[in-house]
């Protein structure tokens, strides 16, 4: 067995949030009157890449639920998670919102809370059979995300300035918040969470992938095509994610009559129709060792194999985009950080800000990246997904670049630690990549 290795700061103390205190009056006014009862205690989320408000608070009506709350610059991912999550089939284990709110100055979204916790590193092997577990049925239930005939969505209830309020969706089987801030038993009406990984991180992005921090202020959801470039800084987000022209199906959702806020799903995932492909993304946003090896830019701080091998990790990234290629909707964000198990032991799937349309396998081996750092056979765990080992090579190669690229960008707006796991995460990207094809012999 490898040695294990760790991140320097654990997952569910990466944040640097406000505490509910710390809101604007206003802010705290308006989600008390939501509530229809005072917040009377609030625990905020030791664990995320992201400044923005995130807590699991209790009422003195008796409620539990979990917050997220942005100024409107940062909003997006929160809205989108909102939509996303409202209308995904009800076997995907994820949790389901309860409201939403805007305010003159802020987007809050409300998820139900329950108890539970993030994996702790390294893996056990009954976490990460659990994780992978909850991975394959959403994988299958969202094979066909865009079929017609798939169960609808109606209205996510919100509240704001010029924003009618909604019929509530229906109620979704129980399951957890915020990674690392859960806590209490499950609510009846069912799931929590956050965005945030250990909490989990606010995927987004800036002019490529996988990065960490607080949401980025993107002009429109993600979507294929052109280089990316955020409008905000950089986050622990997912794969690729612009900022560029909307997709197709979101104007309506966040411009449309029912004004910013309301959050129409008429056609369920449907309605989501602009989703990009993976294809897409990596073509555009996951060609760092290109860069490098054009002399377009800088090496990072790397491996010492790798110099001789950027040609080698050059073509993985380049063949990449053809083998990610599928019509299922991926999360798009899959790491640890983003996952809760509950007290039964069961995972969820948090921060579902960053779909796409792609190859299943793709989320299993970025969440299988910390499986390896845990010394555990992840090759062994990869195989019932079929994935190609060029395209298993490629997805290390080019998140590995991508990793290790905007760890050496300088400290991050977001967290203090972001730069930090993106390094341990480029690291041990490329060393299974090296273990993978004999490098480290070489």
């Amino acid at each position: 067995m490898r040695p294990v290795s760790l991140p320097e700061v654990a997952y569910g103390a990466t944040a640097v949030r406000p505490h509910w205190g710390d809101l604007p009056l206003t802010l705290r006014t308006a989600i008390e009157d939501r509530f229809g009862a005072r917040v009377t205690a609030a625990t905020t989320a030791g664990g995320g890449f992201t400044r923005s408000f995130a807590a699991v608070v209790e009422t003195s009506a008796g409620e539990r639920a979990f917050l997220k709350a942005a100024p409107h610059s940062q909003a997006h991912a929160y809205a989108r998670e909102a939509v996303i999550t409202s209308a995904l089939p009800p076997e995907v284990p994820a949790p389901r919102p309860r409201w939403t709110l805007t305010t003159e100055d802020h987007f809050v979204l409300c998820l139900d809370a329950i108890n539970g916790r993030l994996p702790g590193l390294p893996w056990t092997p009954e976490d990460l059979a659990a994780a992978l577990h909850a991975w394959r049925v959403t994988a299958d239930a969202l094979a066909t995300p865009l079929a017609a005939g798939r169960p609808t969505t109606g209205l996510l209830p919100t509240s704001g300035p010029g924003t009618p309020t909604a019929p509530a969706t229906p109620d979704q089987p129980a399951t957890p918040s915020d990674p690392a801030t859960a806590s209490g038993p499950a609510t009846a009406s069912g799931p929590a969470r956050s965005t945030e990984p250990a909490t989990a991180g606010e995927p987004a992005t800036s002019t490529g992938p996988v990065t960490a921090g607080e949401p980025a202020t993107l002009t429109g959801p993600i979507t294929a095509g052109g280089a990316a470039t955020s409008t905000g800084p950089d986050t622990a987000g997912g794969v690729g994610r612009s900022s560029g022209p909307r997709a197709p199906g979101w104007a309506e959702v966040f411009d449309g009559p029912a004004g910013r806020g309301a959050l129409a799903v008429p056609g369920g995932l449907s309605a989501l129709g602009g989703l990009p492909t993976l294809s897409g993304i990596v073509r555009s946003e996951l060609s760092w060792w290109s860069e490098v090896a054009g002399g377009r830019a800088p090496l990072p701080p790397a491996p010492p194999w790798v110099p001789a091998r950027l040609e080698e990790l050059a073509a993985l990234e380049q063949a990449l985009p053809e083998l990610v290629a599928g019509t299922g909707m991926l999360h798009g964000d899959l790491r640890i950080d983003n996952i809760m198990i509950d007290t039964y032991g069961k995972a969820w799937l948090c921060d579902w800000s960053w779909p796409c349309l792609g190859a299943p396998w793709f989320d299993t081996v970025t969440l299988l990246v910390t499986a390896y750092a845990s010394g555990l056979d992840v090759d062994l765990l990869l195989e019932p997904w079929a994935a190609p080992g060029a395209g298993v090579d490629g997805v290390l190669a080019a998140m590995g670049g991508y990793w290790l690229t905007r760890a050496a960008a300088g400290p991050s707006s977001a967290s203090p630690h972001s730069r930090q796991h993106q390094r341990f995460s480029g690291e041990q990207a490329l060393a299974w990549l090296a273990s993978r094809r004999g490098w480290h012999r070489r």
